[in-house]
């Protein structure tokens, strides 16, 4: 599951970015936070028309829905039209996981880092998931789920091709670099 990522991008991020997805560098307008990134904000994202923003989680049944198990998205009904016609991309620094509810660990690529996403329609405007899968052997020992992670040159393909982005939905196989960042005190009690 992936709750938390790092959204701040650097001058250099954002221009990898617009060479990987050269048809759509024209339209880049969304301002890019510096600040982690938490469910429910209004955050950067990237679809087919180019830079844009969205709220981070779908809200369903009083909860919000953050991330869409890969294995379930062709068949559950509320992601199921979404991965043919509405996916999109997360731009991201790194992104966070726990381990035993304690230890932080930010989890960098070597290139820029961007999520694989769905955008969903809601009474509240547009919303995006984070579509996640099993954790590779870097990240099992951390977690048994991660992000679907794609490299530049997948970029234009993920967006435009459904095949091809449908068969992208598998653990990163690229290097990955894990920081465990200072235990975080989650109760006073602890």
């Amino acid at each position: 599951m992936c709750g938390r990522y790092q959204a701040g991008l650097t001058d250099l991020d954002m221009e990898q970015y617009r060479q990987a997805i050269k048809e759509i560098e024209s339209m880049v307008t969304a301002p890019v936070p510096t600040r982690e990134a938490f469910p429910s904000q209004e955050l950067p994202i990237i679809t087919h028309q180019g830079f844009t923003s969205a709220n981070w989680g779908y809200p369903l049944d009083n909860k919000l829905v953050i991330n869409a198990r890969s294995e379930t998205i062709t068949s559950r009904r509320l992601f199921s039209q979404a991965i043919i016609t509405s996916r999109c991309l997360i731009p991201a620094q790194s992104y966070y996981e726990w381990k035993q509810h304690k230890v932080k660990y930010q989890v960098e690529t070597d290139d820029i880092m961007t999520m694989a996403g769905l955008i969903l329609a809601s009474d509240q405007g547009s919303r995006f998931v984070i579509i996640t899968t099993d954790a590779n052997q870097q990240i099992e020992p951390i977690h048994h789920r991660m992000p679907v992670l794609l490299k530049p040159e997948q970029l234009s393909a993920y967006l435009f091709d459904t095949a091809s982005a449908i068969d992208m939905l598998k653990p990163f196989n690229g290097p990955l670099q894990l920081s465990a960042l200072s235990p975080e005190q989650l109760s006073l009690f602890d």
